[in-house]
């Protein structure tokens, strides 16, 4: 049988707060790169010939 293995850990308030706005900062900054990656991407397909958007499409993948 698996036994579920369960740990509860103290922190204060100020510490709760600390780590609540490092997570929330941590999102919004993830958020604004792909909303730039996106912006990037859409004025480069409309300045370019399609041939090349494939290439463009890969230079982003390899970016995350």
């Amino acid at each position: 049988m698996k036994k579920n293995k369960k740990i509860t850990i103290r922190i204060t308030e100020s510490q709760m707060k600390r780590l609540t706005d490092s997570l929330v900062e941590e999102k919004l900054n993830m958020s604004q790169i792909i909303r730039e990656m996106i912006n990037n991407y859409a004025r480069f397909c409309r300045s370019t010939n399609k041939s090349n958007v494939l290439q463009k499409i890969n230079e982003i993948r390899d970016l995350k």
